[in-house]
């Protein structure tokens, strides 16, 4: 498998505060990525890469932009998905316990995936890139956003597809397909 167990590690011993800490910067960027997909939510089946405790699929229910089909929430971290479980937020939202690398979706099944601000965390980035370019259907759209801090290579480096789109606190690189 892909990915730190350091990370993982310091993802599960912090998922009890993260919305504490996190809320309020996440979702300034939930506004910017709502933005960005516009209606490509409505209907959707929504793939989450990095999803976290779930920040992101509260926030569009807070919003009420919640208009996605079904809500995939993949991590590989159990302790962030096990308090996205305790939030109870929809039975359209469904955790899956796996790397970016290794997404467990058939092909060309999801219409809209985000990872947003995990890109610095995904070590095997090619690979993972590969990936979600395979779930995506024809005609979806991916966007990947990544921290200023983590300093790591853009999508669009990996792939030609990406271009970058936007930046608030984090930079925002979209494919659509």
């Amino acid at each position: 498998m892909e990915g730190s167990a350091d990370t993982i590690l310091l993802y599960n011993t912090t998922a009890s505060s993260y919305d504490e800490l996190y809320r309020e910067e996440q979702y300034s960027k939930y506004r910017v990525l709502v933005e960005l997909a516009g209606e490509r939510i409505r209907d959707a089946l929504i793939l989450d890469v990095g999803c976290g405790t779930g920040l992101l699929a509260e926030y569009l229910r807070d919003s009420r932009a919640d208009t996605y089909s079904r809500y995939i929430c993949l991590d590989p971290s159990e302790g962030m998905l096990a308090r996205l479980l305790e939030k109870k937020l929809d039975h359209r939202v469904i955790p899956i316990v796996a790397y970016a690398e290794e997404s467990p979706l058939k092909d060309s099944t999801v219409d809209l995936v985000l990872s947003i601000t995990a890109w610095g965390n995904i070590k095997g980035k090619e690979k993972a890139l590969g990936e979600l370019l395979r779930v995506a259907r024809r005609g979806g759209l991916i966007i990947v956003s990544s921290h200023a801090k983590h300093k790591a290579p853009p999508p669009s480096i990996y792939n030609q597809c990406f271009r970058l789109v936007a930046v608030h606190i984090d930079e925002f690189y979209a494919c659509s397909l």
